[in-house]
């Protein structure tokens, strides 16, 4: 889609307040307009259901704008460099290996800014950031209780990691509710690595969930795991979806990570529920989702491995009518979308961060699978970003 200029008068007053929204290129479109944003986001949606024909007539919903469009972000994870004694934390300048340091960052929690500052004044104490130190990128996650979670990358083979006092860093911070080590590779374009070790506070930390009364609810999360970085409009995604699936049978929440959007479904329903299954492909976010489903006392089984590999096997040995879907980017695998469409009277709920793979399983489901979708919303989860999430929902 061709962008527009942008005119002075236009411009977000709020990218006046972010002194690096030019050189740190995380939120694309910071200089536009709230309205111009949610416009351009409704417009990515339709463009991409727009080239399959089987989707013209499909409702698309204007883009749901996010309750808090700043200060929203639960997870920063930032390089690291000490340059001359000054510690630097942020993101690199697009092209280049420059840090553009995030300390004035708009978007990001404030739990999150304060760990950043007090994980700086630690790593530049101690001259542990790289390259004269081992740590060359921090993950900060947001806790329950206003703390906040450290994971430190360090090279596999650098023998400094081994002498890291992490007792000075809980020392210094109070905020710092659990720690890990994470045996990253500096050289990668996404330099954390599949293992990570944990120091204090066990292998997985409590993340703040709003319930969409005012209230909280704590989903355990594994410390190298995935939780949506943004959550204040998923009460209205739950609420939308609990609406269209109904109430009818077992819930079969597919890609479920650690089961918030099934579990946030079933939540109210007490002792009613049927239950739910869920399919992750990673073991220790099934762990994660059984554990967050026995503390809401939802009864649920989780199935760690690939949706496309255990969906059908599982439908005939418990069949449901009601599903969440709510791949990664690349969306849903053929098997899967056949298995979905081969269910008599289903009901769907699919949530994408991506439009044009939902487009296209959307048509795979409508022309192969006679499902038809009732409605497409998006949703901007993510502002003021180029990401676009949207909910569809197919019967």
């Amino acid at each position: 889609m061709p962008e527009l200029p942008i005119e002075e008068s236009e411009r977000n007053p709020e990218s006046a307040a972010c002194p690096i929204a030019t050189g740190c290129g995380g939120c694309a479109r910071i200089a536009e307009p709230y309205a111009k944003q949610l416009a351009w986001k409704t417009e990515r949606v339709r463009a991409a259901l727009a080239r399959y024909e089987v989707l013209g007539g499909v409702e698309i919903e204007p883009c749901i704008a996010a309750p808090e469009p700043w200060r929203y972000r639960n997870r920063a994870k930032l390089a690291v460099a000490d340059s001359d004694g000054v510690v630097r934390l942020g993101l690199y300048r697009r092209g280049t290996n420059r840090i553009v340091d995030l300390a004035p960052c708009v978007v990001q929690r404030p739990v999150l800014q304060g760990g950043l500052e007090s994980v700086r004044r630690w790593l530049a104490s101690r001259r542990l950031a790289a390259p004269a130190g081992p740590v060359f990128y921090v993950d900060l996650r947001e806790m329950t209780g206003g703390r906040f979670h450290a994971t430190f990358v360090v090279a596999e083979r650098d023998e400094r990691a081994a002498q890291i006092r992490f007792d000075e860093l809980r020392a210094m911070c109070p905020e710092v509710g659990g720690i890990a080590v994470n045996l990253g590779n500096p050289d990668s374009s996404y330099p954390i690595g599949m293992t990570t070790r944990g120091v204090s506070g066990g292998d997985t930390f409590d993340a703040p969930f709003p319930d969409g009364r005012g209230g909280v609810t704590s989903f355990a999360v594994p410390v190298s795991g995935f939780f949506q970085v943004a959550t204040s409009l998923l009460p209205e995604v739950h609420r939308r979806m609990r609406a269209h699936l109904g109430d009818d049978g077992v819930l079969y929440d597919l890609y479920c990570g650690v089961g918030v959007h099934g579990l946030m479904i079933e939540k109210d329903r007490g002792g009613t529920s049927a239950g739910i299954v869920g399919v992750e492909e990673s073991t220790p976010a099934c762990g994660a989702a059984q554990t967050n489903a026995e503390r809401l006392g939802i009864p649920a089984r989780y199935l760690a491995g690939r949706v496309e590999d255990l969906l059908s096997a599982s439908l005939a040995e418990q069949p449901a009518t009601r599903l969440v879907l709510n791949p990664g980017r690349s969306g849903c695998k053929p098997r899967v979308l056949e298995a979905v469409g081969e269910i008599a009277g289903a009901r769907v709920a699919y949530l994408s961060c991506n439009p044009d793979t939902l487009a296209r399983d959307l048509a795979v489901l409508s022309v192969e699978r006679g499902l038809r979708t009732r409605r497409v919303t998006p949703l901007d989860l993510m502002p003021p970003t180029d990401h676009v999430e949207a909910l569809a929902l197919l019967s």
